[in-house]
């Protein structure tokens, strides 16, 4: 006979019971770490945030061109500071397009094979738009020379109970770049960001964003417990903390011409190219962008530094932001606890939007007694994904 097992009680409430049945069906909720974009999320809604970083609820895919855009424009940028040599840069490329077109392929299985080819071919378009891109707002303003690249992409951890303020959860940041001046002997973090509107309008924010403040926190803190300069033995160890740099690129609304197509892909890549080129410099057929990118340049480069005396956490905002995020971390994690936002999953500002419906993909969880069907809406679009684990 089969063991007797007790039956899953469907929940009443969005409380333990709640929790009770979500575990049973394999949904255990973690205690993450703190992350730069925690707090805009948290902010915005806080059961958003239970669901992503509480539980892992992901959606299968994000075909959202301004994040596709800035992930490839963010691979160029990768490949250009590492020093990648034309094959290493290809290798890398490819490698992170057949992830894509594999995590494309499962979301969009119950799609015809036709439908599929052209959303992966649309994808493939994005992402090679980015990386020209990339590559002509660095030819326009590249690193200044007295900056030598320590790293790109380096994920770091900071323990949250080294600090001085006690801090419960552990605190993982992903810099675009880690950088050194060697006129100054400061060690700097670069940021890079892209945007569609003004480059000037987008850099006023990140002097207080707490990206920055984050960043800056781990660094510093991991400056003078001498686990940075252990890890990068390049960087003198009397070397200071400088700040921040923040490389902000708009995104030329340039697309290929169906003229140039009909004379070959090649033909149009390169004709692409050069007008994107051209957008940048404010020549050719875009000289009239020169007057105006005199006052709000297509690339923007902003450094923000602190005094040496400052810390991060002797500033109460921070600290505030710091703790809030800390608490949703490792509260209980029970539904009823994280209110819902409903202005949230109609916001046009949410990249988790669903261009069908006009709200976000995670809609379906908001509605009041929704939690019994949870699994099933779980297994129709969405997979459950954790980022970067702290290194131990």
């Amino acid at each position: 006979m089969p063991p007797n097992t007790i039956p899953i009680s469907l929940p009443t409430t969005r409380g333990s019971d709640a929790v009770d049945f979500l575990e049973a069906h394999g949904y255990m909720a973690r205690k993450p770490a703190i992350r730069s974009s925690a707090y805009e999320e948290a902010r915005n809604c806080e059961f958003s945030f239970y669901l992503k970083e509480r539980l892992g609820i992901q959606p299968l895919t994000k075909l959202n061109e301004p994040l596709l855009f800035g992930s490839w424009f963010h691979t160029g940028m990768e490949c250009l500071l590492l020093g990648y040599d034309d094959i290493a840069t290809k290798t890398l490329v490819t490698s992170r397009t057949l992830e894509s077109s594999l995590e494309l392929k499962e979301a969009c299985r119950s799609i015809p094979n036709g439908l599929l080819d052209g959303a992966i071919a649309g994808v493939n378009r994005i992402r090679d738009r980015a990386l020209i891109c990339q590559q002509e707002a660095w030819a326009t303003q590249p690193l200044p020379p007295q900056y030598d690249v320590i790293d790109a992409e380096p994920l770091l951890t900071l323990e949250g109970a080294s600090l001085k303020m006690r801090i419960k959860s552990p605190i993982v940041v992903r810099l675009d770049g880690l950088l050194y001046n060697k006129d100054t002997n400061t060690i700097w973090i670069l940021d890079v960001k892209t945007t569609k509107g003004s480059t000037a309008a987008r850099i006023e924010t990140c002097p207080f964003e707490f990206q920055t403040w984050l960043y800056r926190l781990v660094v510093v803190s991991l400056m003078r417990s001498g686990a940075l300069f252990e890890a990068y033995p390049r960087i003198p160890k009397n070397a200071l903390f400088g700040g921040m740099m923040h490389y902000v690129a708009r995104r030329p609304e340039i697309r290929v011409k169906q003229t140039d197509l009909k004379k070959g892909e090649a033909y149009a890549e390169a004709q692409y190219q050069l007008r994107v080129r051209n957008w940048y410099r404010g020549e050719g057929e875009f000289l009239h962008h020169k007057s105006d990118f005199a006052s709000n340049p297509p690339v923007l480069v902003s450094m923000v530094s602190w005094p040496a005396s400052h810390h991060p956490l002797d500033d109460a905002e921070f600290y505030f932001k710091l703790t809030y995020i800390d608490d949703l971390c490792v509260k209980p994690a029970v539904p009823e606890f994280f209110p819902r936002a409903s202005s949230y999953i109609r916001s046009f500002s949410n990249f988790d939007r669903d261009f069908r419906t006009g709200l976000s993909v995670y809609a379906p969880f908001y509605a009041d007694n929704s939690i019994p069907l949870w699994p099933q809406i779980i297994q129709r679009g969405f997979r459950i994904k954790w980022r970067d684990l702290p290194k131990p």
